[in-house]
């Protein structure tokens, strides 16, 4: 679920969290600081409206404790609504800047990719 204090839009009927990368990088960090569970789901335009109609996609997508704006349109969407500078937030530059720092402090990182 996410976390009141995380900042997020509604985007066709999704909460994309409206977030700077390095404030979304620093989330997951402090979650795994803490040993927490969580789920980050990288999102797109398609996502999201595959989620309109799949009540099971809408539902990860709503509970998830981050939706990342992995695309220009998302992007461009957030930086409508808030007004302020959205950064694309992409699954593989998470994965990157998250292990790297990860490494740096000895963190575990676990990945989990749906099974079908």
């Amino acid at each position: 679920m996410l976390d009141n204090s995380i900042e997020t839009q509604n985007v066709i009927g999704v909460p994309v969290t409206a977030l700077p990368f390095e404030a979304q990088i620093n989330w997951i960090l402090k979650w795994g600081r803490a040993h927490l569970s969580k789920v980050v789901c990288v999102a797109n335009v398609h996502m999201l409206t595959e989620a309109s109609w799949d009540s099971r996609l809408a539902s990860v997508l709503e509970t998830a404790d981050l939706v990342t704006p992995d695309g220009m349109p998302l992007v461009w969407m957030l930086r409508l609504l808030t007004g302020a500078a959205q950064d694309r937030v992409a699954g593989l530059d998470i994965m990157l800047a998250v292990c790297q720092q990860a490494e740096r402090e000895g963190l575990p990182v676990f990945l989990r990719a749906p099974i079908n």
